[in-house]
């Protein structure tokens, strides 16, 4: 007998739906949309027909948000086409990838395809998640099994799958506990398997969070959470395989030891990470104890030292179907706790050990083994109580006013509590008790001094909260109300213990009078609350890194009159709400990178030395970094103003002249000329030097004396090329840092040097060029006198120009001794231009500082009132002498061209004509100069009048482009001129020649006589 297989079929008619005008049919004709959502780059579509033929798309392509065309068929095939994944939404079997949380429908679950079945191979699956603005996004995995780095979950910040920075984390293997926060309001999630091997996959509870996120207490949080929060389960932490971005989930496995670990017959000894030695800081490690046997399992800790209140073993059980259960907390050394017991089969014990960054102690070291039902009573030592199943405490724990054992064995039937030590309550706090407790219990309670005016209420009464003036001060200090902030003053000495009795709700805090010189890393930790501390009159030295860990809270910090010379990088970095800093009467000599690192809420920064004979402040690169938003700036360094541009910066001293938060070099363009008039001066007069030397002058005295002043000019010329080479290289130099040492590089040796030859060069030029008037003054308007410069005159002549150069650019060098000099010191260039007068007289305004709430300091904010001329030597140097020799250049050539012009028209000799080309050449070369020096006396007269106020930056444009042009031109316009006149001359000649000797020829046959007489007269137009 056979069976035959019989199939079932169900067949269903769908019938078109009919859309009206304002909407759009879909492809299927399943469904209309809204025709303004037809190519908006998002599919609505079953079949995602809304997206074809759209833009430069044709009909059979689908066009995805960025604009790009993808062929029909190629949408849902599990391969990205689109860049953000735009053609595999709401593809099945992923099914709906548009989801929108609100406050109608704040949570949605989702799950992997085919859940609870495995998933396919080769799936992608894209989900965009919107809630509402605001609030941010949770995903919570209740399961998840996906094949080990190959097939993933990803989940991002915003809508961009294709951005790698808007990543969270990629998740894979199976996990008992998974948890992923996001920073934003949208989100995505992304699911991929490969081609083989497939498990059961996930389903996750995605909710829009309005509040707080963190993680729970059994679960491990990755320590980058920039982006979002994720939180692991402790079983997936140091597996070998990081779940982590920063992989937190694998660090200081080493250290910490086996995590899960298994008591069967032999001992087991449990050692905080380098027990005995000091445990690592910022360090966290799990441990998983579970019993073999069907025995009891005890845990006993025979030694335990841990930083008081910050670092921490945390004892929780782990029952067997119930929710997590923290049996106790362990901090500090005296602990009262010494055994805990448990039955194997009833769940698994958790330690947990947390510490921070900075202090730490020697750890703790703890026993793990098994007991039998019957030693159970014997289990606690002499001298500890015994609470009953299995808890021992020490027997000081007995009636000490803290419920010490579970079942608060320790405080019943007792008498009285007296709290030695410690705060005792006016009545029980109840609140944590079991319902089903009826014990008789002591109407009074102790709870440690740490919990007295903490800001929370401890006592059932909350008498811990009342009067700290009087419960919470210090020995030494002085206590008092301010308003609602408390305040206290340590002005006769102060140490740890003074910090370790201060309330913690303590406002402000002045402690002052102590010798210590550097401040121990932590030691404020326990003042978390504080808002203004001021460490004045203290004889700090040293502020060393983590000093104000716990200082979150703090908006002022006072460290005037204390021995601080160095601000160490990072030093206040946890001072992250500080609003304002006074450093007064403090011999601070150098801030160093990243002083300041962190502290981007201050307003108000006072660094005001104030102490006479100290060197100048070393501002490194960056120090200022992280004060963003500094608007009142108190400084007695006029530089640090610099560094502050838009803040409102008053400076304590005078403000030198000249002085600009720039480079030396303002412009680029200024940087480029200066190098290039630089370098065509000091090379242009070289060459004018050599060729000048090589000159052949035909014996004649005038050309012999002409040539030797012009050489001499070129020398002075050459100079001042290299002074620019000088002042060039120190910019390049210094670059954008220059204004921090400008007062050091006026009193430098370079700068003098650079000044000295400046001076020798400019004013030796214009005495040359004197010289050199005078002389074709002479020449050409008294031809036959003998009032002319010979050789040897014009030697002397130009030895006692040099002497005199060098005498008069030796005086300011030898007397501009410090950076307030009226040379050197009112320039950044070195030369001291009469452009600007000098302050003779200040008035000082009081001004009143309030610091923080600390104190009022006064300081004195200096206004110029009075002025006067700058120093007599640049005004009789620069506007007289050199005024004066222009104005005898200036007589000079005006009698020279017209004698030129009268007697152009009576003289053809070739003599005459070289002393008037001579003459014009050298009238162009004195026109350079003299449109060079006019400028620079006129405005030394109206600034010196203070008629006109020049500029600052205008000193640099001065230095480059009016004083040293003519240095840089002259080469061309008297050497290269002479060169090019002499081809053309020596051109012309041969071209006269040859003419004369064709016509030579031509005539020879018939006129014998002529060829002589023409011969002569070409030799006649040679010699000229």
């Amino acid at each position: 007998m056979t069976s035959a297989n019989r199939v079932s079929l169900e067949i269903e008619e769908l019938r078109p739906v009919e859309c009206n005008d304002a909407e759009f049919a879909c492809q299927s004709g399943l469904a209309c949309i809204p025709r303004n959502q037809v190519c908006d780059g998002y599919p609505h579509c079953p079949m995602k027909g809304d997206e074809f033929g759209c833009g430069p798309c044709d009909e059979h392509q689908y066009r995805c948000p960025e604009g790009g065309c993808i062929g029909f068929g190629y949408e849902c095939d599990a391969i990205p086409g689109c860049l953000d994944l735009w053609d595999e939404m709401n593809c099945f079997p992923c099914g709906e990838s548009i989801i929108t949380l609100d406050l109608t429908q704040t949570s949605a679950t989702l799950t992997s395809p085919y859940y609870p079945n495995d998933y396919p191979n080769n799936a992608l699956c894209i989900w965009f998640i919107t809630t509402d603005v605001g609030s941010t996004i949770s995903f919570r995995f209740s399961n998840f099994h996906t094949e080990k780095n190959h097939d993933k979950v990803t989940i991002g910040n915003g809508h961009a799958p294709s951005n790698d920075s808007s990543i969270i984390g990629s998740f894979s293997s199976s996990l008992t506990s998974l948890a992923v926060f996001c920073n934003n309001h949208i989100a995505w999630m992304k699911f991929t398997s490969d081609y083989s091997i497939t498990r059961v996959g996930f389903q996750v509870t995605i909710t829009q969070e309005r509040s707080e996120v963190s993680c729970k207490q059994n679960e491990f949080e990755c320590k980058d959470n920039s982006s979002g929060l994720i939180c692991l389960a402790h079983n997936v932490t140091c597996d070998r395989f990081a779940l982590c971005p920063d992989g937190s989930d694998e660090f200081h496995c080493d250290d910490c030891g086996p995590h899960n670990i298994s008591v069967d017959i032999d001992l087991i000894n449990l050692n905080s990470p380098r027990y005995p030695d000091r445990y690592p800081n910022n360090h966290d490690c799990i441990w998983y104890i579970k019993g073999q046997s069907k025995q009891l399992v005890t845990m006993r800790i025979k030694d335990f030292e841990m930083e008081e209140r910050y670092d921490y073993l945390e004892v929780v059980f782990l029952s067997n179907g119930e929710d997590p259960k923290e049996l106790f907390r362990l901090t500090g050394a005296d602990i009262s706790r010494r055994t805990v017991t448990w039955r194997h089969d009833d769940g698994v014990l958790m330690l947990e050990m947390k510490t921070d960054l900075i202090i730490a102690r020697r750890g703790f070291s703890i026993l793990i083994y098994h007991i039998k039902e019957e030693d159970l009573e014997a289990l606690c030592q002499p001298d500890e109580f015994h609470c009953g199943n299995g808890f021992c405490v020490t027997n000081s724990s007995r009636c000490n006013g803290f419920l010490d054992c579970i079942n608060y064995e320790d405080e019943l039937n007792c008498d009285d509590i007296f709290c030695p030590g410690f705060f005792k309550c006016n009545n029980l706090n109840t609140s944590s008790m079991s319902s089903s407790f009826t014990g008789n219990l002591s109407q009074a309670q102790c709870i440690p001094l740490a919990q007295v005016c903490d800001g929370e209420e401890n006592c059932p009464e909350s008498d811990d909260e009342i009067q700290c003036d009087m419960n919470r001060c210090p020995a030494g200090c002085k206590c008092s109300y301010k308003g609602s902030d408390l305040v206290v003053h340590c002005n006769s000495g102060w140490d740890s213990s003074t910090l370790a009795g201060l309330a913690l709700i303590t406002h402000t805090l002045q402690l002052s009078g102590v010798n210590i010189s550097k401040l121990d890393q932590g030691m404020f930790k326990a003042t978390s609350h504080l808002k203004v501390l001021s460490l004045k009159n203290n004889r700090i030295t040293e502020i060393q890194e983590h000093t104000f860990d716990g200082l979150e809270n703090l908006l002022w910090l006072d460290l005037s009159n204390t021995l601080i010379t160095e601000l160490q990088g990072s030093a206040m970095e946890e001072l992250s709400s500080l609003r304002g800093i006074t450093i007064f009467d403090v011999p601070l000599t150098r801030i160093k990178t990243n002083a300041f690192d962190g502290l981007s809420q201050v307003k108000t920064l006072i660094i005001v030395r104030h102490i006479e004979g100290l060197p100048p402040l070393v501002v490194e690169d960056n120090a200022f970094q992280g004060l963003d938003n500094v608007t009142e700036l108190y400084v007695d360094d006029h530089r640090l103003c610099c560094f502050f541009p838009s803040s409102e910066c008053k400076t304590l001293e005078p403000e030198p002249p000249l002085f600009m938060c720039s480079e030396l070099m303002p412009k680029m363009v200024l940087k480029v000329f200066m190098w290039i008039l630089g370098i065509s001066a000091l090379v242009g007069n070289i060459y004018v030097m050599v060729w000048r030397c090589r000159e052949r002058t035909a014996g004649r005295e005038s050309r012999i004396v002409q040539s030797f002043l012009v050489f001499n000019l070129a020398v002075s010329d050459a100079l001042m090329g290299l002074y620019m080479l000088i002042i060039a290289s120190a910019d390049a130099y210094f670059g954008k840092s220059y204004f921090t040492v400008s007062m050091e590089w006026r009193t430098s040796p370079t700068c003098k040097f650079a000044g000295f030859i400046s001076i020798i060069g400019t004013e030796a030029s214009v005495f040359f060029l004197t010289l050199i008037s005078i002389d074709r003054f002479l020449s050409i308007v008294f031809p036959f006198s003998h009032y002319h410069l010979r050789p040897k005159s014009s030697r002397i002549a130009v030895l006692c120009v040099w002497i005199g150069t060098v005498i008069v650019g030796l005086v300011p060098t030898i007397l501009a001794s410090d950076s307030t000099s009226d040379f050197y010191g009112l320039s950044d260039v070195c030369i001291g231009l009469p452009l600007m007068t000098k302050v003779t007289e200040y008035e000082v305004v009081d001004q009143q500082i309030d610091a923080g709430g600390v104190a009022n300091i006064t300081v004195g904010i200096p206004y110029p009132v009075d002025y006067r001329a700058s120093w007599f030597f640049s005004i009789a140097l620069f506007l007289g002498v050199n005024l004066l020799c222009f104005t005898v250049i200036l007589i000079c050539y005006i009698a020279i061209f017209r004698r030129v012009r009268a007697s152009s028209k009576k003289v053809s000799s070739s003599s005459r004509d070289d002393e008037q080309r001579l003459a014009i050449k050298m009238a162009a070369i004195i026109l350079t100069d003299f449109v060079c020096w006019v400028p620079v006396i006129i405005m030394g007269i109206l600034s010196q009048a203070r008629l006109v106020e020049i500029p600052t930056e205008a000193y640099a444009w001065i230095v480059v482009f009016i004083l040293p042009i003519n240095s840089s031109l002259n080469p061309y316009l008297y050497t290269i001129a002479d060169l090019c006149y002499q081809q053309q001359k020596a051109a012309s000649v041969r071209r006269k020649s040859e003419l004369a000797m064709k016509g030579t020829r031509s005539n020879s046959e018939n006129r014998s006589n002529v060829p002589v007489v023409k011969n002569v007269t070409s030799e006649t137009q040679l010699s000229r």
